[in-house]
């Protein structure tokens, strides 16, 4: 179960770091042009906007259909988006809010060298997402399964 868990890691880092890695966006401060700097950040949020939620959606699915965890027990797509989606997207939104104030610092300043594109890739998204999926990974006690099955 433990393989299974870190490999659901590495899978939503990918993903992340693949969003970062094909959707680029220039440096304006080095260009100095305060247009191209606006222009940049509102690019920057909604690219970390797109890095979160495509996280989100690929750990699900990859914890529903090819890891197989016992906690998403989700049948529908419908029980999906009411019960899931639409239940942490204002928890999301609001990572993505401090993940976008803290980085805005290494995406400006640019003297941190200290693996950017780690930080504005998806290890910090995947780590979220690992926190707060944590229970939906463990296996339910054999009382709670013989109650399931006898409903």
């Amino acid at each position: 179960m433990n393989t299974k868990k870190i490999m659901i890691f590495i899978s939503i880092i990918i993903i992340g770091q693949a969003i970062l890695m094909f959707w680029n966006i220039d440096n304006p401060v080095i260009q100095g042009e305060y247009e191209a700097s606006k222009n940049a950040a509102t690019a920057l949020s909604f690219r970390f906007l797109v890095i979160t939620f495509a996280i989100k959606l690929g750990g699900d699915f990859l914890g529903k259909f090819v890891f197989r965890f016992p906690g998403y027990d989700w049948m529908y797509i419908r029980d999906y988006l009411n019960e899931e989606l639409f239940a942490t997207l204002g928890i999301y939104f609001a990572f993505t809010l401090v993940w976008l104030a803290f980085s805005f610092l290494v995406f400006y300043v640019g003297e941190v060298e200290l693996f950017p594109s780690l930080f504005l890739g998806g290890f910090l998204p995947a780590s979220f997402y690992m926190f707060l999926s944590k229970y939906k990974f463990e296996e339910k006690e054999s009382s709670e399964k013989r109650l399931n099955r006898k409903i």
